[in-house]
Parts: C-alpha cells; structure tokens; sequence
C-alpha cells in the first residue's frame, strides 16, 4: 500500500482525529468485516441452540442484547476461559496426557514457558484376505451356443 493521505472528515470518522492512510482504511474494513462475520456466525449457533433448547425457560442471548452490570462481562470473560481451558485438559488427557505428566508441566511453567511437541506413529499389517459376492440389482450372463 501507498501511504495516500485521507480526507480529514473520513478520517475522522474511521479512526477518530488523527490522519490516516488507505492501509488503514482497508485494515479497518477487514476488522469490521471479520467482527461482522463472527457475530453472524454466533447468531447462527444461538439459533441452532434455541431450537435444542426448545421450551426450556431461559433462551439464550448475545451478551451484547442484555442489560448487565459492568463486573457481569468479567464473569462472562471467566467462565467461557475456564471452559475452554477444560475443553483443552480433556483434549491432552484424550491424547494420553497423564496426572503426573500435566503436574510435572505445572512445576515448568512456574519458572518458564513450556510448549508441546506431539509424535504420532500408525502402524498397518494385512490380517487376511476375503473375497464376497455382492448381491446386486442386475446381473448379466453371456450365453453361447454352437450348432
């Protein structure tokens, strides 16, 4: 991108006082195009969740579409962060991570940052050999005959 000066008015409107470039505008449309998409993908969910949900007495909303108080967002914030931090522990213990294991990378990460490599080996041998006949709606036989 060149770094063309933009109107002061637009960019005002897009990112406040200060003089902006193209990059900028185009940066910003990518976000908001990204948050629009995100946000229609979300709603999508919440219908398909309120059709699970039925008749039950509390339907689902955007947090957005609901009157809160201010802490209620930190308490949103924890609760799916706790939720996705289990969802990981279940996926590393559904790949073999034991309790002893996940401690000993507690102890790590008190004192550094600790990464994980994973390795995987499949294995194939031929156990045996079949041969079926399917049965199949047509079936077409060759008749010769000599005279």
């Amino acid at each position: 991108f060149r770094a063309i000066a933009i109107p002061a008015a637009l960019a005002h409107q897009l990112r406040g006082p200060h003089p902006c470039t193209w990059k900028e505008v185009v940066e910003d449309m990518a976000e908001s195009f990204a948050s629009q998409q995100f946000e229609s993908k979300l709603r999508r969910a919440l219908d398909r969740v309120r059709v699970v949900l039925d008749n039950a007495k509390t339907q689902p909303q955007l947090a957005s579409e609901v009157h809160h108080r201010y802490d209620d967002k930190y308490l949103l914030v924890e609760g799916v962060t706790n939720a996705a931090a289990a969802s990981q522990l279940n996926c590393l213990g559904a790949l073999g991570l034991r309790q002893e294991q996940l401690a000993r990378i507690q102890e790590w990460a008190q004192t550094s940052s600790v990464s994980l490599r994973f390795k995987s080996e499949e294995r194939c041998t031929f156990l045996r050999e079949e041969t079926r006949e399917e049965e199949s709606p047509t079936k077409r036989v060759n008749e010769v005959s000599f005279g």
